[in-house]
Parts: C-alpha cells; sequence; structure tokens
C-alpha cells in the first residue's frame, strides 16, 4: 500500500520546506487585514510560517517579499503573535486553556477561596507578580485544607493570554487534570511546589 502524501510547504522565515502541520499559516484577509490563522481555513491570501519566533523575526528583517502579499508585517501583529507562539509551544498553558474549555479552574481571589474551603480545589496556581498579602492569605487556606500549592514563572499577561481572564491565583478543580498539570509544570521547569 502506498504511503499518504504529506503536505510540504516553505517557511517564509527560514525557507525551509516542512510539513504543513509544522507551520501557522498567515492570512491576509480581503479587508486587508493579516492575522493568524491556526485553523488554517480563513478566507484569503495566505503563507506559513514555522513556530518558532526566530522564523518571524528573521522575516522581519528581510527587505523584500519573496512571497504572498501578506509578507510584510505591521509591528502590532508581530507582538500579538509572538505571544501567541508562547502559548503554542507551552504544554503547560495549553493544558490550562483546556482545563478552562472543561469548566474545572477556579479563577481569581474569591472563586479559588471558595473552591479551598469547599474542598473542590487539587491544585492551586499562584502567578509570579501575585501580591505578597494574597499568595500568604491563599496558601494560608490551602495549607489547611492539605492542598498542593504551586508558584509558577507565568505572570497574570501570559495567564490571561492563555485563559481570556487575569487572575493572579486559581484552582484546579479536577484530580486528573492536577496531576497532568503537576508533571507539565515539572517538565518545563515552570513551577514548583510551595513548601508549607
Amino acid at each position: 500500500m502506498q504511503q499518504k502524501k504529506i503536505p510540504l510547504r516553505k517557511c517564509m522565515g527560514c525557507g525551509e520546506m516542512k510539513p504543513k502541520k509544522e507551520l501557522v499559516r498567515v492570512v491576509k484577509t480581503p479587508e486587508n487585514e493579516i492575522v493568524l490563522d491556526l485553523t488554517g481555513r480563513k478566507n484569503g491570501r495566505g503563507a506559513y510560517i514555522c513556530r518558532d519566533a526566530e522564523c518571524l523575526k528573521r522575516r522581519e528583517k528581510q527587505k523584500e517579499s519573496k512571497n504572498h502579499s501578506c509578507a510584510k508585517f505591521l509591528t502590532r501583529f508581530t507582538i500579538k503573535w509572538q505571544r501567541s507562539w508562547k502559548m503554542m509551544n507551552d504544554s503547560a498553558l495549553s493544558l490550562l486553556g483546556i482545563c478552562r474549555r472543561a469548566g474545572r479552574l477556579s479563577l481569581g481571589h474569591d472563586a479559588c477561596k471558595e473552591a479551598l474551603n469547599t474542598g473542590r480545589a487539587k491544585l492551586c496556581i499562584i502567578c509570579s507578580d501575585a501580591s505578597q498579602r494574597l499568595s500568604d492569605e491563599i496558601s494560608g487556606i490551602a495549607k489547611t485544607k492539605e492542598i498542593t500549592v504551586y508558584d509558577v514563572k507565568y505572570t497574570m499577561l501570559d495567564i490571561k493570554q492563555a485563559l481570556s481572564f487575569k487572575a493572579a491565583v486559581f484552582t484546579v478543580d479536577d484530580e486528573g487534570f492536577a496531576k497532568s498539570l503537576i508533571a507539565k509544570l515539572n517538565e518545563n521547569q515552570s513551577g514548583e511546589e510551595r513548601s508549607i
């Protein structure tokens, strides 16, 4: 039996031919807006670039466009894309997004306190830029309830980008998600367990 042909596309940054699934499509819409097309199905003229931020920087430095009409990027789009790249390449943030869509996160101070006090919380996460008062308060409650607390390197802005909700503290309310997230945080060295 013949193997299925894998579609290849050329990266606009590094110029290498790579499988289409490894690249991100950049589209110039009929309204002349340049957007990332993570689904690969948006209407408009498209070109491809690696998920590596270095390729994006390399492409910005190139003077002339050799590819499609959307080759010259505006600064506001590149800043937005660099944030998107961070989430696409960070498995812990991706898992948090899945957890949020499943309804297994309690985001923010009040929701976090309620989840800790009712016993729903299985894991408590504190962002790197959370205030000391908030951090001490939440970790104190978690200590009395014997719930694991992780200090993560992510800021509130990173969490907002990943979850569309700005929060300095949140809890994971599912045992399976909590175990998976702890494994991802340890694997990526994105956080460490707080000694209580």
